[in-house]
C-alpha cells in the first residue's frame, strides 16, 4: 500500500536517531512515492529542508555553497531536490516550503559554479519555477539575497546542460511579476539586449529598462538606449517601447543630455530611437513635434539632421 511506504519512509526521514545519510536516503523513494499524491506534513517538509541546509551550509549575510566532490553528499542532496521539486507542484504543500525556507536552501545550490553542480542546479531551479507561481514564492525569491541575479546568469548561459537554462528562465518569468525582482534583473541583463528580449520579452523589458532613464551612469545610458534600438526592430518591440509613458520626451532629453567630451554616442543612439520609433509609429511623430514647440533651444539643436527634417515635415 503506497500510503504505509510514504508512511515508513516518513518516519526515516523526520526520525531525530537516524543519521543525516540515512534520512535523505530514503528521500529518493519518498520523491518518487510522492510523484502522483505530493501530500507531506510540515515536519518532513522542514526537516528535509534542514537536511538540504545540512549539506549546503548558507554562510551568513550571503548566499554561497560549499558541496565538496563527494558522491554520497551529492546523492542527497539530489534526493532531497527531487522530493522538493515534486511536492512544490502541490497547491496545497506549496505554502509550507516556501515558508520553512525552501527557496534560500535552493538558491545556495544554484549559486554554485563549478560543472558538478549543475545537475543539482536544475533540480534546484526547477523548485523555484513550482514556488515562484505564487505571490508568496516571488517575494522569497526578491528577499533571498542572490537569487534573482544568479537566475538571470543562468538563463544567459547558453552552455549549460539541458533544462538547467530553462528552468533559469522560467523562473524569473514568474520573479518578474513583482516589481523588485523585475528592477533586480537589471544590473545584469541591461548590458544583454538579446538576452533580456528572449527571457523577459518586449513588454516586461520595457518596464524594465524605464527607470534606467533617470540613470547618470553614461554606460547604463548606452546600454538602454542599445536596448530600446534592439526591441524598435519589430512590431511587438515597437509597441512596447511606444507604450512606455511618456518615451518620446524621455529620449528627447536624452539627445539634449551633456556627457563626458566629446562623445557623441548618445546623443546618436537616442537620436537613431526616436528617429525609428516616429517613422514606425505616427503618432510618436505627431508627439515629438508637439514636444519641440516648447522645448528650449538646446534641445533643438541636439536632434540630428534627417529627424529635424521630419520635425518640420
Amino acid at each position: 500500500d503506497q500510503r504505509k511506504c510514504v508512511s515508513a519512509l516518513v518516519t526515516v526521514v523526520t526520525d531525530p536517531k537516524e543519521t543525516d545519510g540515512v534520512a535523505c536516503l530514503a528521500a529518493e523513494p519518498l520523491a518518487i512515492l510522492t510523484h502522483s499524491d505530493p501530500y507531506l506534513d510540515e515536519k518532513t517538509i522542514k526537516r528535509s529542508i534542514a537536511l538540504l541546509n545540512t549539506f549546503v551550509p548558507q554562510a551568513k549575510g550571503r548566499v554561497s555553497v560549499t558541496v565538496k566532490r563527494d558522491h554520497t553528499a551529492i546523492k542527497c542532496i539530489s534526493n532531497i531536490l527531487l522530493l522538493l521539486r515534486n511536492v512544490s507542484a502541490s497547491e496545497k504543500e506549496k505554502k509550507m516550503i516556501i515558508d520553512a525556507g525552501a527557496t534560500a536552501a535552493c538558491a545556495a545550490v544554484f549559486t554554485a559554479s563549478e560543472s558538478y553542480t549543475q545537475e543539482l542546479s536544475r533540480l534546484a531551479t526547477s523548485v523555484i519555477v513550482n514556488t515562484a507561481n505564487n505571490q508568496s514564492g516571488k517575494k522569497a525569491a526578491v528577499e533571498c539575497k542572490g537569487c534573482v541575479q544568479a537566475l538571470c546568469e543562468l538563463a544567459c548561459d547558453a552552455k549549460l546542460i539541458q533544462g538547467l537554462r530553462e528552468n533559469a528562465v522560467e523562473a524569473l518569468r514568474n520573479i518578474v511579476e513583482n516589481t523588485k525582482g523585475l528592477h533586480q534583473c537589471t544590473s545584469t541583463l541591461l548590458f544583454k539586449a538579446e538576452d533580456a528580449r528572449s527571457i523577459l520579452g518586449p513588454r516586461m523589458m520595457v518596464k524594465m529598462l524605464d527607470p534606467v532613464f533617470a540613470s547618470t551612469d553614461e554606460k547604463e545610458i548606452t546600454a538602454l538606449l542599445q536596448s530600446l534600438s534592439l526591441l524598435l526592430r519589430d512590431v511587438k518591440g515597437c509597441r512596447a517601447v511606444w507604450d512606455m509613458v511618456e518615451v518620446v520626451e524621455k529620449l528627447l532629453l536624452t539627445c539634449a543630455k551633456k556627457t563626458s567630451g566629446d562623445n557623441t554616442k548618445i546623443r546618436d543612439l537616442a537620436n537613431t530611437c526616436l528617429e525609428t520609433l516616429c517613422t514606425k509609429m505616427p503618432e510618436a511623430k505627431d508627439e515629438l513635434k508637439r514636444f519641440m514647440e516648447k522645448a528650449a533651444p538646446e534641445v533643438g539643436r541636439s536632434l540630428s539632421e534627417s529627424l529635424s527634417k521630419m520635425v518640420v515635415g
